[in-house]
This record gives C-alpha cells, sequence and structure tokens, in this order.
C-alpha cells in the first residue's frame, strides 16, 4: 500500500523494465557500430566512388559499379566467368539438402540407443573435432594422381582411374559434395539430436507400447517435435550461401581453375589477398550487392519457416 504516494520514477516495473532492456542491447549495439559501422565505412562509401588518376582525388559515381556488376555475376552478360561465380554458390544448398536426411536419421538413430551408439557418435563426430586444413589435405591424398591410395586401387583392379583435382575434371564437384558431406554431417547430428534429446521419454515408451515402428515414430512424432531445430537448419541454410568458399577452395584449388569452381565466398577471399585497391574495391561491392539481394530472401524465408515449423512446448 503505498497511501496514495506517487511510486518513484525508477522504481516503477515498466521503466526498470525498459532500463534492462537498455543495458542489454547497449553493448551489441556499441559493438556493432565500433567494430562493423565504423570500421567499414569508408570501404562502404569506397564502392560508390572511383580513383581520377588527373586530380589524385576519388570520384563520386554513384551505383554505377553495383549496375555493372550486377549485370555481370548475377545475370551473366558479360560471359560464363563470372556467372558461374555467383551460381556455383548455391551448391551449398545442394549439399546441405543432402546432409538433412542423413543427419535427421543419425540422430533419431542415436536416440534410439543403436547398438554400439557411442562408437558410431565418435566416428561422426571426429571430423568436427579435426582442423579442416588437415581434413583437406587427407582427403586430396587419398586421390594424389601419383600415390592416392583410391587411383592405385582403380588402376590395379580396372586399369583405369580418372582424374580428379584437375582444372578439366568431370568429378571435382561429386568430390567437393562428399568432403563437406563428410565434414559437416557431425555438428548438424549435433544439433538434431540436441533438440530429440528434450522429447520426453513418456512419448518414446508410449510409441512402444502401441507398436509405433521405427520409421512411422520417426516421421510422424519425432520430426514434427524438432521442427522448430529443423526451422533454424533451413534458415541456416539460406544465409550461408555466399559464405561457401572454404571447402571448395581447399578441394579445387589447382592450377587452370577458370572461375569453373569458384564461389562467391572463394571469389572474396582471392580478391582481398591480392591487397590491390581494385579488388577490395570488387570484393566490397560485391559482398555489399549480394546482401542487398538476399537480405529479401532471408526474411522471406524466416517468415515462412517460422510459420511452418512452430515451437512445441512440452
Amino acid at each position: 500500500m503505498n497511501n496514495g504516494k506517487k511510486e518513484p520514477f525508477f522504481r516503477r516495473p515498466k521503466v526498470q523494465e525498459g532500463l534492462f532492456l537498455v543495458a542489454l542491447v547497449t553493448i551489441p549495439i556499441i559493438h556493432f557500430l565500433v567494430f562493423w559501422v565504423y570500421i567499414n565505412i569508408q570501404t562502404i562509401l569506397n564502392t560508390f566512388q572511383k580513383f581520377d588518376p588527373l586530380t589524385g582525388e576519388m570520384e563520386w559515381i554513384g551505383v554505377r559499379r553495383y549496375v555493372s556488376m550486377f549485370k555481370s555475376y548475377v545475370l551473366g552478360l558479360d560471359g560464363p566467368a563470372d556467372f558461374n561465380i555467383f551460381w556455383n554458390s548455391f551448391h551449398a544448398i545442394g549439399i546441405n539438402a543432402i546432409i538433412f536426411p542423413i543427419a535427421i536419421t543419425s540422430a533419431y538413430a542415436f536416440y534410439k540407443n543403436i547398438p554400439a551408439e557411442k562408437y558410431f557418435r565418435v566416428c561422426f563426430y571426429l571430423p568436427s573435432l579435426i582442423s579442416v586444413t588437415v581434413l583437406a589435405t587427407m582427403y586430396k591424398s587419398m586421390f594424389h594422381a601419383d600415390f592416392g591410395p583410391i587411383k592405385l586401387f582403380l588402376e590395379s583392379v580396372f586399369g583405369y582411374a580418372p582424374k580428379w583435382l584437375t582444372a578439366d575434371s568431370e568429378v571435382m564437384w561429386p568430390l567437393i559434395y562428399i568432403f563437406c558431406i563428410w565434414i559437416g554431417l557431425g555438428s548438424n547430428v549435433i544439433m538434431l539430436s540436441g533438440a530429440m534429446l528434450r522429447i520426453p521419454a513418456d512419448i518414446g515408451e508410449y510409441c512402444q507400447l502401441e507398436g509405433v515402428g521405427f520409421w512411422r515414430e520417426l516421421v510422424q512424432i519425432v520430426l514434427p517435435l524438432v521442427m522448430s531445430t529443423v526451422g533454424v537448419y533451413i534458415i541456416n541454410i539460406t544465409v550461408s550461401v555466399f559464405g561457401f568458399g572454404i571447402h571448395p577452395m581447399m578441394i579445387a584449388e589447382v592450377t587452370g581453375v577458370d572461375d569453373k569452381f569458384y564461389t562467391v565466398g572463394w571469389f572474396i577471399f582471392d580478391s582481398v589477398k591480392l591487397a590491390s585497391e581494385s579488388g577490395m574495391l570488387q570484393a566490397s561491392t560485391l559482398g555489399l550487392l549480394l546482401t542487398l539481394i538476399m537480405l529479401p530472401v532471408v526474411i522471406t524465408v524466416r517468415t515462412i519457416v517460422k510459420k511452418c515449423t512452430p515451437d512445441v512446448q512440452f
């Protein structure tokens, strides 16, 4: 009872809640302003300018560079090389589409405590614990043209081994797919396994009493209960499309690639690595252009996923 006295301003529940929210977001906002806006603002402004050698100053050109890169990389009007860089990035969706059914089935098998479950868990998780550089070196050595065990095996049995890691290889993308699935499966199994561990044990016991089969329980009971996690997986796939670069770069970085296996992530990395002004501007412009393209796509996917994969409360 306050006896008709007004409660002090800073003790009011709504004010305290507002102050708590402000304190909660202040550090992330400062971090964003300092380590993203402050560091990148000049680079962003430079994408709208070009260097004039006559005056020795930067000249404002507006969105001309963005339009040129959109025509070249997205529409492919300047030839297939730049066009491939854009569309090769979408192999990330194909890779994750293959990973998902394997990951959900594996996570469910672990959830059901199959025989030798701990051994298989180690087999799945081990690639996630080892450096990707080490894994890529080991993987490429298996297909080496001189001493690769797979190449030697095929030659000894069939008398012929295809060209694996060469610029004219016809199986380079399958090799990249296999490598990405191998090293990416473990983390996704961990994520889905964590979601399944939230399912009450009573549901599994009920399925056992009712005689629900392995696959029916997975499809009709377990999968709907972890759909919120599946939704996060779908959003992550969409967001990661243009960041897909390190894995193809490690497997397909051979002489004479001619952009056939380039992705946006790989291309930006190489452009920045050259440390030239034109390369930096090209990488910055392409990165911002694709961010603008993907932003509405990600928002749309997130909206659809949120409606189709509601969170389940146990």
